[in-house]
């Protein structure tokens, strides 16, 4: 075999390598592509007892909140909804680490009829949670709960900030900052 023809050779053996290492990178790009999720369901708490009783907003913090009754039906009925969406499809619980988000994780995941040695972990973020609207339950403060709420709609929901507490735009910040996490997982 001449000099051209194993120039020849080595060329295509060269080829074959690069081909071999774009499938290679093609097959983990899609073993990666499979563990990211089909559909993402948002699923907002339950009812909690401080919509039913504002003035326990005054008391209790904020995170430590439950669900009241009506809420619990709401996280059952959730998951008896999920149940019948996903099938046999697997899935993954984000929550908020606040009592009534973690309640309705539970109740939702009661519902699916999933034994409970098969349900999924619940992952929980602080960044999944409500507006921060500062510590209600001190009671040294300029204005009342109502009167901050009237105030952020006259404002802007986007630019006020709850006295001690967080506007819109810092909340959105936030939730996106998570969604960005998630992308980076997955």
């Amino acid at each position: 075999m001449g000099c051209g023809a194993s120039h020849v050779a080595r060329q295509a053996r060269l080829k074959v390598a690069e081909m071999e290492d774009a499938l290679l990178d093609a097959r983990d790009q899609l073993t990666r592509l499979d563990h990211r999720p089909v559909r993402i369901f948002l699923l907002r708490h339950g009812q909690s007892v401080a919509a039913v009783d504002e003035s326990l907003q005054e008391d209790v913090p904020d995170a430590e909140l439950p669900l009241s009754p009506a809420g619990v039906e709401q996280a059952e009925e959730a998951g008896i909804r999920l149940r019948y969406a996903l099938g046999s499809e697997g899935f993954i619980v984000w929550s908020s680490p606040f009592k009534r988000a973690m309640d309705t994780a539970h109740h939702m995941l009661k519902a699916t009829r999933i034994p409970e040695e098969s349900w999924p972990s619940v992952r929980t973020d602080v960044r999944l949670r409500e507006q921060d609207c500062g510590a209600f339950e001190e009671k040294k403060r300029a204005l009342s709960i109502s009167e901050q709420k009237k105030r952020r709609w006259e404002f802007g929901a986007w630019y006020y900030r709850f006295e001690s507490g967080e506007n819109g735009a810092e909340v959105y910040a936030r939730v996106e900052s998570f969604i960005g996490s998630l992308h980076r997982h997955y």
